[in-house]
């Protein structure tokens, strides 16, 4: 995650965890209210993987023009910018979109 953010709780910054970032964007890509909460507390520059940012961003603009941030929706945007293959394709995207936890809600309320 980006080292010039600071964790409000720790006061340190946010520590790359790969594994939790793909928690994160498996609630952004399956449930439709999560991706809102999501980006008011974390960016982009959060994620620690340059794919995980890419896929953040490319939500980020799905859900800038109203539309719902989702699997499909995702996938379709990544394609159009032809990143769909640097995140590894449309089986990583599949694979984020059934990694939903429920750490998620823990890590709302923390932030």
């Amino acid at each position: 995650m980006n080292s010039d953010r600071q964790d409000t709780v720790f006061d340190r910054p946010l520590p790359g965890r790969p594994d939790v970032e793909r928690m994160i964007l498996g609630a952004a890509l399956t449930d439709p209210g999560a991706f809102q909460q999501i980006a008011d507390v974390l960016w982009a520059g959060d994620f620690s993987l340059e794919k995980h940012q890419r896929i953040f961003l490319r939500a980020t603009e799905v859900h800038g023009r109203g539309e719902e941030v989702n699997y499909v929706s995702v996938a379709t945007e990544l394609e159009k910018r032809g990143q769909l293959a640097s995140i590894d394709g449309l089986i990583k995207v599949n694979y984020f979109s059934r990694s939903r936890t429920t750490i998620f809600p823990f890590f709302l309320e923390r932030a």
